[in-house]
């Protein structure tokens, strides 16, 4: 028998069919299971049916799911052997840099350390002349007590600083300085282009730009015998 709210739409719509019976739940179990890609589930069909694709569904989803999982995990472990391979890679050419690099800077070092004591050597030994040229200066002149000992005090203040700084003897003399020197990574700067002194890695440009700032004076070496990179001390007063 109709229900009031089915006549009602019955009278709104004549041409609307009434069902003759009325779908209410069982209370029965109802499974549905579906997974992209494997297919549409017919939900009118019964369990005892379904069964057996469901379990396929089931067994073709989770071998899909460990074939996903294996290949995120053989796609990372490629990545991984990747990336030591970059960073033995890289290693390599860094240490061969420096490899290259410290005969040179040994070479800078060296250069720098005989210039230095050179350019100390001849200015004791022109300090010494001009000492003695002041010491002849007054056997030749008449003067009085106060001036003789002024200028026998400066001679002997002379004689002195020439001793002290003059590399061919005492305790800085240049036989106390080892020959093989192990330069410090900063000091390979000059030579290795633009890698690292510290780490295997690239400089960026302000690090290079302070660099040259900090290593010029071992790559722009132009000292020999005949002239000193730079003036003697007293010469800059």
């Amino acid at each position: 028998m109709p229900t009031q709210k089915e006549l009602r739409e019955l009278r709104r719509s004549p041409w609307h069919r009434i069902p003759e019976t009325e779908r209410v739940p069982s209370g029965q179990l109802r499974l549905e299971i579906n997974r992209a890609g494997h297919g549409q589930t017919d939900k009118r069909a019964t369990l005892e049916k379904r069964l057996p694709r469901i379990i396929r569904e089931i067994e073709a989803g989770i071998e899909a799911d460990d074939e996903a999982r294996r290949a995120r995990e053989r796609a990372h472990q490629e990545y991984l052997a990747e990336q030591r391979r970059r960073e033995e890679e890289q290693h390599c050419q860094w240490q061969e840099a420096l490899d290259q690099a410290r005969p040179q800077a040994v070479e800078a070092l060296r250069r720098k350390l005989f210039r230095s004591a050179f350019d100390d050597w001849a200015a004791a030994s022109e300090i010494r002349a001009f000492c003695d040229a002041l010491e002849s200066t007054g056997d030749n002149t008449d003067e009085d007590s106060v001036s003789a000992g002024n200028r026998a005090r400066w001679v002997a203040w002379g004689r002195a600083e020439a001793d002290r700084i003059d590399p061919t003897h005492g305790e800085i003399g240049l036989a106390e300085t080892a020959f093989e020197i192990k330069p410090r990574p900063d000091s390979l700067r000059p030579f290795i282009g633009d890698w690292s002194p510290h780490q295997p890695r690239r400089e960026y440009r302000y690090e290079l730009d302070e660099r040259k700032a900090d290593t010029s004076y071992l790559a722009e070496d132009t000292w020999h015998h005949g002239m000193r990179g730079r003036p003697a001390w007293w010469r800059n007063r």
